[in-house]
């Protein structure tokens, strides 16, 4: 079965092959209207849309027509026109592969777009961008497109529109292999395709089904699945009805419900032969082998050679489908070629006769600066070489200073975080200080009756003096254990004071989490008069421990709950304190994605939230959203660093402004 990343392309082309027919007619009536008088605007716009409905089986005519639709837009100035047809040239570069050519194309749609305030124009443009960009593998560049069409086509209030751009980065998130993202941009796209009546209805429940599926969150599949099947039914979709069926069976299959998963295996198998969905056929058919195997021998190599040939029909399929693009690709690169060349040749010659002109100029007007004023000139040059000498001095003067304090913020940053654990480290150093300072008490008690004992008679107070013993020992136990924990708090304090970094240790992260919360918590307090805040904790009791630089995970959790508690308090400064009452959360949980183990940590609070638009800014360095003096900005920026690029992590955000704050670590688990 295809990964939920290509499913958007497999979707794409059932498309193709469903509305053939219908496209066909629609192309030939269009064709024919050429023929008829018409403005040339009408014109222009007729031509781009001759173009998108050999979009999807004509490449080759559809440039074409695009190509002309542009021309005559170019002469009757008719700019709107214009942009429509870049558009449509950019998004059949892109497919063709040509993804230079796409992005100048659909580069200069956006300029233009802008020129002429034509949103609509705008938004398309970092739609089919993102798309190209998607086939690139950049992915992040992808879903900045299509967040910036989101953002257009809010404002246009164009629904439609929006509801593409958040289904691309769905899709975009599944390459990313972040399904949480995923699934959330995913439910936008299908409520709105939802409230518009639209057919991707069907696809976009499919889509959600899968990302459950991958998850291991089967019952919650199974529900969007048998959603996508109605829908299906309803539009008479065979073919995405026999992928919804198949995963129903994949899905009871995967919680040991076998009869269930032959039933809805067989439908889908008889729906995507009907449907000419080969893809599902031959999965499809795999499965009811395997599931016949022991049972019914025969019945399953039956459907085993019917799976193998629908296979290698996709395959053949598939290969054709290749063999073309490159035949294709080719024609279009040696034209290019030739082009090149003979372009190529004419600037040359000009190139030529421009330098001779310019050398012969400069030999006269060397000739003539010399005869006229030889000595001015020598001294002009010499002034301006100083200068020029100067300015390189003060440039990097001032490129030097700019080091220096980069390097005092981030130092700033670091000293900022080590004070902040003062407050916390003495509240937290003090209790296991006490119980030892206790303890020690009540030993040394204890150790002055059994003196007494052992004195008196022996042999007459064993069982007193083994009982003076046995809490004698179990005294210097806690002694040891709540020393411990104080050379532990000490311990972390003096590797995050650190500016390098030690050798990876295996770490068990709720201890070390649940420390830091604590000591941020009575840091806070002791900076904050009045400040007072819930915290809960949520910890998994089998999570492995896993191999960390100490004192940077603990630099990155300071961080974040220092983040937390500020804005928990800073909402309480505004809101009735009878009913807010602020809290931060700490949870832990195992994951298991693709068949790799990671360690998620969640830092949660109900604070002041983030506001959208700034949202993507908040990793940067030097940006925060703290008054002036109270912050440097680089907290975060550094915590994502040593997230990804010291522990191969990743560092996300989820944030509603007036509700709060979400950030998820997830961590390899490195044996």
């Amino acid at each position: 079965m295809k990964t939920l990343g290509n499913l958007l392309l497999f979707i794409l082309f059932v498309n193709v092959i469903s509305t053939h027919g219908q496209n066909n007619s629609e192309k030939s009536t269009l064709e024919q209207q050429l023929s008829e008088k018409m403005p040339d605007s009408a014109r222009v716009l007729l031509l781009e849309q001759i173009a998108k409905n050999y979009w999807n089986n004509n490449l080759e005519k559809a440039l074409k027509y695009a190509n002309d639709g542009l021309e005559l837009a170019n002469k009757i100035n008719f700019e709107k026109g214009k942009n429509r047809c870049l558009n449509r040239i950019g998004g059949i570069y892109g497919r063709m592969g040509n993804h230079q050519k796409a992005l100048m194309t659909l580069f200069e749609a956006i300029k233009l777009s802008k020129k002429i305030n034509d949103l609509e124009g705008l938004s398309r443009a970092h739609i089919n961008l993102g798309v190209v960009y998607g086939e690139q593998k950049d992915y992040y560049k992808a879903i900045e497109c299509y967040k910036e069409a989101s953002r257009i086509s809010s404002e246009l209030r164009n629904e439609e529109l929006n509801q593409l751009a958040l289904m691309n980065i769905g899709a975009e998130y599944v390459q990313l292999k972040r399904y949480d993202s995923a699934y959330f941009y995913t439910e936008k796209s299908y409520l709105m395709a939802k409230k518009l009546k639209s057919e991707d209805n069907g696809i976009l429940l499919y889509n959600l089904g899968n990302i459950r599926f991958k998850n291991g969150e089967y019952s919650k599949a199974l529900k969007y699945f048998r959603e996508s099947s109605i829908q299906s039914r309803k539009s008479n979709n065979d073919r995405i009805l026999s992928m919804g069926q198949y995963m129903v069976a994949k899905t009871f299959q995967n919680t040991n419900n076998l009869d269930s998963s032959l039933v809805y295996a067989k439908a889908a198998n008889t729906l995507s032969e009907k449907s000419k969905n080969l893809e599902i056929l031959a999965e499809s058919g795999f499965l009811l082998s395997e599931l016949y195997e022991k049972s019914q021998p025969e019945i399953s190599l039956q459907y085993f050679k019917k799976a193998t040939a629908a296979k290698d029909s996709l395959f053949n399929f598939k290969k054709n489908q290749e063999i073309q693009q490159l035949i294709f690709n080719e024609k279009i690169l040696s034209q290019e070629l030739e082009f090149s060349k003979k372009e190529l040749k004419n600037k040359q010659i000009i190139a030529v006769i421009i330098s001779l002109l310019a050398i012969l100029a400069m030999v006269v007007l060397n000739l003539y600066v010399l005869n006229k004023n030889k000595s001015k000139a020598n001294r002009e040059l010499s002034d301006q070489k100083n200068l020029i000498e100067k300015q390189k001095l003060e440039i990097e003067a001032s490129l030097e200073k700019l080091k220096n304090t980069q390097k005092q913020l981030i130092l700033q940053e670091k000293l900022a975080s080590l004070g902040e654990l003062t407050a916390g480290i003495a509240h937290e150093i003090q209790n296991p200080l006490n119980f030892v300072t206790n303890f020690s008490e009540l030993s040394i008690e204890l150790s002055a009756e059994l003196k007494a004992l052992l004195q008196n008679n022996p042999s007459n107070n064993k069982n007193d003096i083994e009982d003076l013993i046995e809490s004698l020992i179990a005294n210097l136990s806690k002694i040891q254990n709540h020393g411990n924990r104080a050379s532990s708090i000490v311990k972390n304090m003096l590797e995050h004071s650190r500016g390098q970094k030690s050798e990876m240790i295996l770490a068990n992260i709720n201890q070390l989490s649940e420390e830091y919360l604590r000591l941020s918590y009575h840091g806070m307090r002791a900076k904050y008069t009045g400040f007072n805040s819930e915290f809960e904790t949520k910890l998994d009791e089998n999570l492995p421990e896993i191999k960390i630089y100490n004192g940077d995970i603990g630099r990155v959790l300071l961080n974040l709950f220092n983040n937390a508690f500020y804005a928990v308090n800073s909402r309480a400064k505004t809101e009735n304190k009878k009913e807010f009452h602020p809290k931060v959360i700490l949870q832990t949980e195992k994951q298991n994605i693709e068949g790799k183990e990671f360690v998620k940590i969640t830092v949660e609070d109900n604070g002041t939230g983030i506001k959208e638009e700034i949202k993507d800014k908040i990793f940067q360095p030097f940006f925060t959203t703290k008054p002036t003096g109270q912050g440097t900005g680089l907290g975060l920026s550094l915590s994502r660093d040593i997230i990804i690029n010291g522990h191969s992590g990743t560092l996300d955000i989820e944030s509603e402004e007036g509700k709060g704050t979400k950030f998820i670590i997830q961590l390899p688990v490195i044996q």
